[in-house]
């Protein structure tokens, strides 16, 4: 994961070759959190807050909704 100050990035790195893909990426609204791969490797999870509640999202990490 990587933040600026506008967008948190989510990255699939292979340890193979050494190498990253960006798999998601959203626009900060002044919260944002890190992010835990799935056990079968098939999506990302991470919290967001929006109006006043944290919600929990997945991602699929072929980085499709």
């Amino acid at each position: 994961m990587f933040n600026t100050s506008s967008k948190t990035y989510y990255y699939k790195y292979d340890l193979k070759t050494n190498t990253y893909k960006t798999i998601y990426y959203k626009g900060n609204n002044g919260y944002y959190s890190d992010g835990i791969v799935a056990k079968d490797g098939s999506g990302l999870y991470y919290t967001d807050r929006v109006n006043g509640n944290y919600n929990l999202y997945k991602i699929k990490t072929n980085g499709k909704p």
